[in-house]
């Protein structure tokens, strides 16, 4: 253990000064002795007394001794150290290294973390070179390894980067929602109002799928709306959700997301959420609460977002009653949304 921290470039680093201060000791301490030796001399021949210069006889001795003494302890400690321990990196410790000769051992590790990073091109391994850098004082040689370890940087990025999946494209659109998606088919298919109820509100149109009813919500699209169309639904489909007027709780939705997405994901479905759009006249009061609820579902993860919102209040909406989009803007929402469909982030 302690031969390991010996062989440490910061613990070396520190016994260099720990040295120098030593070294400055063994020679001022003597030398103040020597000058305390003398003016006492001086003091002791020129008092004539006799006592004086006894009692200077008497001292001198033990003060030249210790003047020896602590010059040659380090000395000593050292000398111990190698013929105990001959063999032992202890002695580093106790040897003054050079500026020079540290900065070597720097570099020498530095060295082996750059080497251990380039064999296993890992993440940590990389953390711990860039941290090292720091203690190599030329900055020439750290310019060249930080070079380095950059370069390598981007082979473990290359090595991590995530396999790029090319999607299929877009052949099935499954439409689930409630009225305004019910009176959105009736703009879009021209169908009537009993083509539409047929199998709890599912009818097909090309490459559209609606499966929507009036007067539902959470409960309906999970039980019915969704399940009615799940066994059709591929990596070819985009399922596009217009739910949340009837009952604006987010939370329902995102627990139900958070157990059917991995699903969903696994097959390579693309799933849409289509923003709670807004009202006007006398359901103008639900406004707050539809912000509130889009602010909770456009950020979750694996869900590809549709500001239909965002454009009707930037261009302007007509409504039946405040609730029920005429069948001009109906139509306008279908087209924005199926533009939307393949440039939406996920």
């Amino acid at each position: 253990m302690i031969a390991s921290i010996c062989s440490n470039p910061k613990v070396l680093e520190v016994m260099r000064y720990i040295n120098i201060f030593v070294t400055i000791i063994r020679i001022i301490v003597p030398i103040l002795l020597i000058f305390s030796l003398t003016f006492k001399l001086i003091k002791a021949v020129t008092s004539g007394n006799d006592d004086g210069l006894s009692k200077f006889k008497k001292n001198a001795p033990s003060n030249i001794i210790a003047a020896v003494v602590i010059f040659l302890i380090p000395s000593i400690v050292s000398l111990i150290v190698k013929v105990s321990f001959p063999n032992s990196d202890y002695k580093n410790c106790l040897e003054i290294k050079t500026v020079d000769k540290i900065n070597e051992i720097y570099e020498n590790k530095m060295e082996e973390l750059v080497n251990n990073l380039e064999e296993s091109l890992d993440i940590n391994d990389y953390n711990n070179a860039m941290s090292y850098l720091k203690n190599i004082k030329d900055e020439n040689k750290r310019n060249q390894y930080e070079s380095k370890i950059i370069s390598i940087k981007e082979e473990i990025d290359k090595k991590n980067k995530p396999p790029v999946i090319v999607e299929k494209e877009i052949t099935k659109r499954f439409f689930i929602g409630d009225s305004r998606t019910v009176n959105m088919a009736y703009a879009v298919v021209k169908g009537t109002p009993s083509a539409l109820d047929l199998a709890d509100g599912t009818v097909v149109d090309g490459m559209d799928t609606w499966s929507c009813k009036s007067g539902e919500g959470f409960d309906w699209m999970k039980k019915v709306g969704i399940p009615n169309i799940e066994n059709k639904l591929d990596d070819t489909s985009a399922l596009i959700i217009l739910m949340g007027i009837n009952g604006l709780n987010a939370k329902s939705y995102i627990d139900y997301f958070n157990q059917k997405l991995p699903e969903w994901s696994a097959k390579g479905i693309r799933v849409y959420f289509v923003s709670v759009m807004p009202c006007d006249k006398d359901y103008s009061y639900f406004n707050s609460d539809i912000i509130d609820f889009n602010n909770k579902i456009k950020n979750f993860p694996g869900i590809r977002y549709i500001d239909t919102h965002s454009f009707l209040m930037q261009n302007g909406f007509d409504t039946v009653e405040g609730l029920h989009y005429l069948d001009s803007t109906s139509i306008r929402i279908y087209k924005y949304i199926i533009n939307s469909l393949n440039i939406t982030n996920q």
